[in-house]
C-alpha cells in the first residue's frame, strides 16, 4: 500500500468519526506480507506468497468505548467500520478508566539495521529452503525425514493515528528458518526440531542448523526414562525463555484487574532469590523484539519488573494504568481485530556473577524439552507438571541423555529456589529474550 493510500484511508476514517459526533478516536491500521517456502525430500511443498491488511477502529464517547474492525479499505467499507464501532458503543456498559491514551507520541520507526531490503529472488530463496532440508539428509542414511523446514519471510507495516494528533507508523521485517530431522533406527526413532529469527539472510547457517538437530535427535534415540528423584536444573534458552513467558502472567495489570493475577498483591516485596533481576528493554537495539511505541502509540522505555528478587511493578495499558491510577508503561497490546490487552516486548534477565565451572559444578540436569507448557501448568497456583528430555551432566561434561520423563514443581517458588545465575546472557532463538543460565535447586523428576 503507498504512502499516498494510507493517509488517504486514515484521513477519511478522522472524517467519518466526526461525522457520527465523536471527538476521541483511535485507528490502528496493519499492512502486512508473508512468504513461506518448504521442501519435501527436494521438491517444493509449499510456495506461499500473501499479503494482508486490515484496520480497527475504537471510539470513545461519553464514558463508553466502540470497536470494529474491516479488511476492505474503500469508502463504503471505511464508513460502515466507524457506524459498526458506534453501534457497538451505544450498546457497551460505561467503562470511564478506558479512554483514550494522553501519553502516546509521533514517530517513524524504520529500525533501519533490522529491516535492509533482503535483495533475493524468489529462485534464491527456494535453494536456501531446499539447503535447509538437503544438509540434514547429508549427515546420515539414518536420517527418515525433514518434517519441518524452510523459510518464512515477514513484513509488515502498523500505523497509528488518533484523535490527540499521533501519527506514528511503524516497519518490521524478519526472517524465520526452520529444521528439523528424524531419525530411525533398530525400530527407534527420534525428533528434534529448531526454529531461528533473524534480521537478515546472511546470519542463517543451514549447515549448523542441521548439525544442530541431527546430534540432539542422535543423543535421544537411545535415551530413555531418568530414575525418580530431586535434580538441580538448568534449562537451555528456549526452555526457559518458554517457562518464563508461560507464567508471565504475574507481570500482567491485565491479569491483576480480572483478579488472576497470582502475585499482583506482592508488589514492592520479596518474591524471588535476591539473585534475580528481570526487566523489560524494549529499545535495545541488539533484539529483534526492539520498539519505541506501544500499539496506543505510547513510548516504550526500559522497565524494570524484578530487582534483586522484590517485585517492582507489572506492565500496564491506558486502560489498566487509569484502572490502578498510575501511568502507562508502553506496553499496550492489541490488533485491528482484538481487544487491548499488555504484552512484554523484549524481556531480559539480569547476569549474575557465576562462571560456567561453578554453575555446572557437580551433578544436575539440562533440560532441552518441554512438552505440555499449557495443559500442564496453573498459572494462578504456579504448580507444573511438563514432560521433558535433555541430559545428566557432571561437573558440565554430557553422562546420557534422558526422555519420556515428567518434571514437577511450582514456578513461583522456582524463583525462590535459585542458587546461581550465569555471568553470561545468551539471546533465544526468537531473538527478543535474553537471559543467563540460572540454576534452580532440586526439582521432581519421575518416569
Amino acid at each position: 500500500m503507498t504512502d499516498r493510500k494510507v493517509d488517504l484511508v486514515l484521513e477519511e476514517i478522522s472524517t467519518n468519526c466526526k461525522q457520527l459526533g465523536v471527538n476521541d478516536y483511535e485507528v490502528l491500521m496493519k499492512d502486512s506480507n508473508s512468504e513461506i517456502y518448504s521442501h519435501d525430500k527436494g521438491k517444493v511443498l509449499e510456495q506461499k506468497i500473501t499479503q494482508n491488511q486490515v484496520l480497527g477502529v475504537r471510539l470513545f464517547l461519553d464514558g463508553k468505548v466502540g470497536v470494529s474492525y474491516t479488511e476492505a479499505l474503500d469508502s463504503e467499507s471505511l464508513k460502515a467500520v466507524c457506524e459498526q464501532a458506534m453501534l457497538t458503543l451505544k450498546f457497551s456498559m460505561p467503562n470511564p478508566k478506558q479512554l483514550l491514551a494522553l501519553e502516546t507520541i509521533n514517530v517513524i520507526d524504520d529500525n533501519v539495521e533490522f529491516n535492509q531490503e533482503l535483495g533475493i529472488t524468489i529462485e534464491e530463496k527456494l535453494a536456501l529452503a531446499r539447503e535447509l532440508e538437503n544438509e540434514v539428509f547429508s549427515l546420515s542414511d539414518r536420517v527418515k525425514s525433514v518434517p519441518y523446514n524452510g523459510l518464512a519471510f515477514s513484513s509488515g507495516r502498523t500505523f497509528i493515528r488518533n484523535s490527540k494528533g499521533v501519527n506514528s507508523e511503524l516497519l518490521r521485517k524478519q526472517v524465520r528458518a526452520t529444521s528439523s530431522c528424524l531419525l530411525e533406527h533398530e525400530n527407534k526413532q527420534a525428533f528434534d526440531y529448531i526454529s531461528y529469527s533473524y534480521s537478515n539472510l546472511d546470519e542463517i547457517n543451514p549447515r549448523e542448523m542441521a548439525k544442530k538437530v541431527y546430534e540432539e535427535s542422535l543423543a535421544m534415540l537411545n535415551a530413555g526414562p531418568l530414575s525418580n528423584g530431586r535434580y538441580d536444573v538448568v534449562f537451555n534458552p528456549e526452555t526457559f525463555e518458554e517457562l518464563f513467558h508461560t507464567f508471565s502472567v504475574i507481570f500482567s495489570s491485565e491479569a491483576a484487574r480480572k483478579e488472576l493475577n497470582p502475585l499482583w498483591k506482592q508488589r514492592n516485596s520479596l518474591i524471588a532469590s535476591p539473585l534475580l533481576s528481570v526487566y523489560d528493554r524494549p529499545r535495545a537495539a541488539y533484539g529483534l523484539g526492539r520498539v519505541l511505541i506501544d500499539d496506543e502509540g505510547v513510548a516504550t522505555r526500559n522497565h524494570t519488573l524484578i530487582e534483586n528478587g522484590y517485585f517492582i511493578d507489572g506492565i500496564y495499558n491506558s486502560y489498566t494504568a487509569n484502572f490502578f491510577g498510575t501511568k502507562s508503561s508502553g506496553h499496550a497490546k492489541r490488533s485491528p481485530k482484538s481487544s487491548l490487552d499488555v504484552q512484554l516486548h523484549q524481556p531480559e534477565i539480569a547476569a549474575g556473577l557465576s562462571l560456567h565451572a561453578e554453575l555446572y559444578k557437580g551433578r544436575l540436569l539440562y533440560v532441552t524439552r518441554l512438552d505440555g507448557l499449557h495443559s500442564g501448568s496453573n498459572l494462578i497456583s504456579g504448580d507444573f507438571s511438563f514432560g521433558v528430555a535433555g541430559y545428566v551432566l557432571e561437573d558440565g561434561a554430557k553422562q546420557f541423555s534422558f526422555k519420556e520423563t515428567t518434571v514437577k514443581g511450582n514456578f513461583y517458588q522456582m524463583l525462590k529456589d535459585i542458587m546461581l545465575i550465569g555471568s553470561e546472557i545468551k539471546p533465544s532463538n526468537s531473538g527478543d529474550f535474553f537471559a543467563p543460565e540460572i540454576r534452580f535447586g532440586e526439582l521432581s523428576f519421575a518416569a
